[in-house]
């Protein structure tokens, strides 16, 4: 497991410039502060029913992880000032030792359609792959296509089972060049050379 403290810059396909980073405990307030920005459809795909805010045990859980069985990477909008947190994804593995892990991507509606969906994800599945994970699973509502937009043009299973609800299976290569030449899997390519500059710093 390499330890990342280095920062990812990159510029968005709209130009906001970004910077994304591991989670850490000192986040919990950048988590309240993007639930409070998160439209109730967002918050829907996400937790699957309205949230107004997290318990303190839910904090705890999402920011106080150990970076090998459960990584998180959070985004932040360099153009305001202060920086305001605007995305994050992460990957829980599923057994200790296990190859795979749930995930989870979350944009601010404000950043959406930008690009930054694909890049966080493509940073979590250079971090899976880093730590032995070869497969990232989901389980999402249907009609969540902002996520679905986001996993168009990689190799995905999809399984609908029943009540809305469609299990997704997203598959991690080592070797970045393995992702299809598409839109997202150039964009997975990015993420991987980004996370790769961070481990060498």
């Amino acid at each position: 497991m390499r330890d990342i403290e280095s920062e990812i810059r990159a510029d968005l396909r709209d130009g906001t410039p970004v910077l994304i980073r591991q989670i850490r405990p000192e986040d919990k307030q950048h988590l309240e502060m993007g639930l409070r920005q998160l439209s109730p459809e967002s918050q829907h795909f996400r937790f699957f029913a309205a949230k107004d805010e997290f318990s303190e045990e839910e904090l705890r859980f999402f920011t106080e992880v150990d970076h090998h069985d459960h990584d998180a990477w959070g985004a932040l909008d360099l153009s305001r000032d202060p920086p305001a947190p605007i995305g994050i994804a992460r990957y829980v593995r599923h057994e200790p030792g296990g190859d795979t892990a749930e995930f989870a991507v979350t944009i601010l509606d404000s950043h959406q359609k930008r690009g930054l969906g694909s890049l966080l994800l493509g940073v979590i599945a250079a971090r899976a792959k880093d730590n032995g994970i070869s497969r990232l699973h989901s389980v999402e509502l249907a009609d969540n296509h902002p996520l679905f937009d986001v996993l168009a043009g990689l190799d995905t299973e999809k399984h609908f089972r029943g009540e809305g609800e469609e299990e997704v299976t997203v598959q991690v290569y080592a070797d970045p060049a393995a992702y299809p030449a598409t839109q997202t899997g150039d964009a997975m390519r990015r993420a991987y050379a980004l996370y790769e500059d961070a481990c060498r710093r």
